[in-house]
């Protein structure tokens, strides 16, 4: 697809940016998301679903649809977090028998996962910069347009 991403509509009505002339009218609107985190997931998935879990379903970026996407964020989160523990052990630099330096393969694979966790955090609209666009709407039920045509001049 060109152009820019699409941003989910759910996040468009919490940033304030809805507009009714832009929104798809037979948009699929899933159900909500189960709050259990997968079987197979490890310890500290798990853990970081926990987490997360409650306050993205508040914001209803989660749902049943998305629960695999979130799934692998956690996953990502936790490889990423066992690379990243090595790197706190060790050097991660080390001479070459050739007397050449060489950064530890943890490096690079620590790099991998935050890259993967970046990528899913972006598809799922849950970056720092579309947080702290976002507005509560509590007891908001017409949008600005509407409001400012029943004025009137």
């Amino acid at each position: 697809m060109r152009g820019r991403k699409r941003i989910p509509t759910a996040i468009k009505q919490k940033t304030g940016t809805l507009k009714k002339c832009r929104t798809n009218p037979a948009e699929p609107k899933p159900g909500p998301a189960n709050s259990e985190p997968p079987e197979f997931l490890d310890d500290e998935a798990k853990a970081k679903w926990r987490e997360l879990f409650p306050e993205l379903s508040a914001l209803q970026v989660v749902s049943s649809v998305d629960r695999d996407l979130f799934m692998l964020y956690c996953s990502a989160y936790s490889n990423w977090k066992r690379a990243n523990d090595v790197l706190k052990q060790s050097k991660q630099v080390y001479r070459t028998p050739n007397g050449a330096f060489q950064q530890i393969p943890h490096v690079s694979i620590a790099r991998g996962w935050m890259l993967m966790m970046t990528k899913l955090a972006a598809e799922m609209g849950i970056p720092a910069t579309m947080r702290s666009r976002i507005i509560p709407q509590a007891g908001k039920d017409k949008d600005e347009d509407t409001e400012f045509f029943e004025k009137g001049l």
